[in-house]
């Protein structure tokens, strides 16, 4: 039996060299497959599907920020407006309670008139009683 042209051809072209290169790689894969190196990979193509999980995340990152920016901003002017309206609210409650204490004042006022003349009445009886008693009591005497 004498072998095909081609492979003796082919025989012909491979030296001792790749010989034993293509031999370390079929014994290097056994080995692998024998000692379940494909963990190894799977773990390894697992990294690699997270990495790019992470950088198609942060692609988003920027437009992110930018809404996050513009939330805050909303915030700040909605507090800053709301502090506004509540000094306002304070102002407001001022006003109107200097408006009951005018009010409630003027309705005093006519009252207060006829008190004022009692008090002065009642002073001007004092006094009268008063002269009264040291008329009444004898001059104390002086040494």
């Amino acid at each position: 039996m004498t072998p095909p042209p081609w492979l003796v051809a082919w025989a012909q072209s491979i030296s001792l060299w790749d010989l034993a290169l293509w031999t370390a790689i079929v014994v290097g894969l056994v080995v692998f497959i024998r000692k379940r190196g494909w963990r190894w990979i799977i773990a390894f193509a697992r990294a690699i599907l997270a990495t790019a999980e992470v950088i198609t995340s942060v692609q988003g990152l920027p437009d992110f920020i930018a809404r996050t920016d513009q939330s805050v901003g909303a915030m700040r002017t909605q507090l800053e407006n709301s502090h506004l309206t509540n000094l306002r609210d304070d102002v407001t409650e001022a006003i109107d309670t200097a408006k009951r204490v005018e009010e409630g004042v003027r309705g005093l006022h006519g009252r207060l008139d006829s008190v004022e003349q009692n008090v002065a009445q009642l002073a001007k009886a004092d006094i009268e009683i008063r002269d009264q008693l040291e008329q009444t009591q004898p001059p104390k005497e002086t040494p």
